[in-house]
């Protein structure tokens, strides 16, 4: 069953491994997410909801880690200073 892909026809293995190559460089090159996309007033709202909540989840705790990148991020890019 497995012969055949892994025989000679080697061209066909390869397509679908450099499409999620590119896939996975694309993704990590590009700002796709949320966090991303928020304007200046929704991230800062955003983080000030994190540093209201006493005893978050662990999937808000990460989510709110990614609010906070993404501020240290925006003050790196505009050398401007924000309380993250």
């Amino acid at each position: 069953m497995c012969e055949g892909i892994f025989a000679g026809n080697r061209s066909s293995l390869s397509r679908p491994l450099y499409l999620l190559l590119f896939l996975f460089i694309l993704a990590a090159c590009g700002p796709i997410g949320k966090q991303a996309a928020l304007s200046e007033r929704e991230l800062r709202a955003e983080l000030t909801q994190c540093t209201n909540i006493k005893n978050p989840s662990n999937f808000k705790a990460i989510s709110c880690q990614g609010f906070v990148h993404e501020c240290e991020k925006r003050m790196k890019r505009d050398g401007k200073y924000r309380n993250c």
